[in-house]
């Protein structure tokens, strides 16, 4: 399975970028994630980060299912990224279903 992979790739990611990983998940056309980091870094550090790493990734491990399904492009070009406030780690990942 390519997923578990994949989260342990990305929690890696977060060491070598300096963010925590707390809660991820993946949908059949996308990920949901959250990521505790450090201020001196933006979210498009940290989004670049795992866009980045995982699109080169995908292709060294999984260059086989990217052909196969035609989808070399992991990424679309945009994300959204927003912030959970007051809300606890918990109530946002059952509100996203990754509980």
């Amino acid at each position: 399975m390519i997923g578990p992979r994949l989260f342990d790739y990305v929690i890696a990611v977060g060491k070598k970028h300096e963010f925590e990983v707390d809660r991820i998940s993946l949908l059949p056309d996308h990920m949901h994630m959250i990521i505790e980091g450090v201020p001196k870094f933006s979210v498009e550090d940290y989004a670049l980060a795992i866009m980045n790493n995982t699109q080169y990734w995908m292709t060294k491990n999984y260059a086989g299912v990217l052909k196969e399904t035609d989808a070399w492009n992991v990424w679309q070009p945009s994300y959204y990224a927003g912030t959970v406030g007051e809300f606890t780690s918990a109530q946002v990942a059952k509100f996203l279903g990754t509980e």
